[in-house]
Protein backbone atom coordinates (compact mmCIF):
# COMPACT_ATOMS: atom_id res chain seq x y z
CA UNK A 1 0.00 0.00 0.00
CA UNK A 2 1.21 3.35 -0.96
CA UNK A 3 0.47 6.79 1.12
CA UNK A 4 0.79 10.10 -0.53
CA UNK A 5 2.12 12.04 1.86
CA UNK A 6 2.90 15.79 0.35
CA UNK A 7 5.12 15.29 -2.49
CA UNK A 8 6.79 11.92 -0.88
CA UNK A 9 5.11 8.43 -1.39
CA UNK A 10 5.85 6.17 1.24
CA UNK A 11 5.74 2.61 1.10
CA UNK A 12 5.06 -0.30 3.60
CA UNK A 13 6.49 -2.79 1.44
CA UNK A 14 9.67 -2.58 2.79
CA UNK A 15 8.86 -3.85 6.63
CA UNK A 16 7.06 -6.59 5.00
CA UNK A 17 9.89 -7.67 2.09
CA UNK A 18 11.81 -10.54 3.01
CA UNK A 19 14.77 -11.89 1.68
CA UNK A 20 16.03 -15.52 1.94
CA UNK A 21 19.02 -17.19 0.38
CA UNK A 22 18.87 -20.83 1.42
CA UNK A 23 17.45 -21.58 4.12
CA UNK A 24 18.57 -18.58 5.93
CA UNK A 25 16.50 -15.34 5.97
CA UNK A 26 18.49 -11.54 5.40
CA UNK A 27 18.43 -9.18 7.98
CA UNK A 28 17.09 -5.84 6.98
CA UNK A 29 20.10 -3.13 7.86
CA UNK A 30 19.35 0.87 7.92
CA UNK A 31 23.01 1.18 7.51
CA UNK A 32 25.96 -0.51 6.43
CA UNK A 33 29.76 -0.02 6.36
CA UNK A 34 31.50 -0.97 3.01
CA UNK A 35 35.15 -0.41 2.70
CA UNK A 36 35.00 2.67 5.21
CA UNK A 37 32.08 4.20 3.70
CA UNK A 38 28.44 4.05 5.73
CA UNK A 39 25.55 3.24 2.90
CA UNK A 40 22.52 4.04 4.65
CA UNK A 41 18.77 3.09 3.81
CA UNK A 42 18.32 6.70 2.91
CA UNK A 43 21.29 7.06 1.07
CA UNK A 44 21.63 10.69 2.11
CA UNK A 45 24.98 10.40 3.80
CA UNK A 46 24.42 11.56 6.98
CA UNK A 47 25.69 8.63 8.63
CA UNK A 48 29.07 8.64 6.86
CA UNK A 49 29.20 12.55 7.27
CA UNK A 50 28.90 12.56 10.85
CA UNK A 51 31.61 10.05 10.72
CA UNK A 52 33.78 12.23 8.63
CA UNK A 53 33.19 15.62 10.99
CA UNK A 54 34.29 12.99 14.30
CA UNK A 55 37.36 12.28 12.17
CA UNK A 56 37.64 16.00 11.01
CA UNK A 57 37.39 17.43 14.35
CA UNK A 58 40.39 15.15 16.04
CA UNK A 59 42.48 16.21 13.34
CA UNK A 60 41.89 19.69 13.96
CA UNK A 61 42.55 19.20 17.28
CA UNK A 62 45.65 17.53 16.78
CA UNK A 63 46.86 20.50 14.07
CA UNK A 64 45.67 22.78 16.42
CA UNK A 65 47.47 21.70 19.78
CA UNK A 66 50.67 21.54 17.74
CA UNK A 67 50.56 24.26 15.14
CA UNK A 68 53.51 26.41 17.79
CA UNK A 69 55.54 23.42 18.33
CA UNK A 70 55.78 21.66 14.80
CA UNK A 71 56.95 23.10 11.65
CA UNK A 72 54.69 24.32 8.75
CA UNK A 73 55.83 21.22 6.63
CA UNK A 74 55.06 18.29 9.76
CA UNK A 75 52.06 20.32 9.80
CA UNK A 76 51.17 19.85 6.52
CA UNK A 77 51.88 16.08 6.48
CA UNK A 78 49.62 15.77 9.79
CA UNK A 79 46.99 17.59 7.74
CA UNK A 80 47.38 14.88 4.50
CA UNK A 81 47.59 12.28 7.06
CA UNK A 82 44.76 12.81 9.44
CA UNK A 83 41.97 14.61 7.28
CA UNK A 84 42.67 15.16 3.94
CA UNK A 85 42.37 10.97 3.26
CA UNK A 86 39.16 11.00 5.17
CA UNK A 87 38.03 13.95 2.41
CA UNK A 88 39.33 12.49 -0.50
CA UNK A 89 38.73 8.57 -0.19
CA UNK A 90 35.16 7.83 -2.52
CA UNK A 91 34.23 11.44 -2.69
CA UNK A 92 32.87 9.97 -6.13
CA UNK A 93 30.35 8.31 -4.24
CA UNK A 94 29.28 10.74 -1.55
CA UNK A 95 30.72 14.00 -2.64
CA UNK A 96 27.26 14.78 -4.47
CA UNK A 97 25.15 14.98 -1.11
CA UNK A 98 22.63 17.99 -0.72
CA UNK A 99 24.49 21.15 0.49
CA UNK A 100 22.12 20.65 3.58
CA UNK A 101 24.46 18.19 4.78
Amino acid sequence: MYLLTGKKIQSNLAEDFLVTLGNHQIKREQSVTYLGVIVDEKLDWSSHLKQIETKLAFAASVICKTRNILQLNTLKLLYYSFAYTHLSYCVTAWGSVTTSH
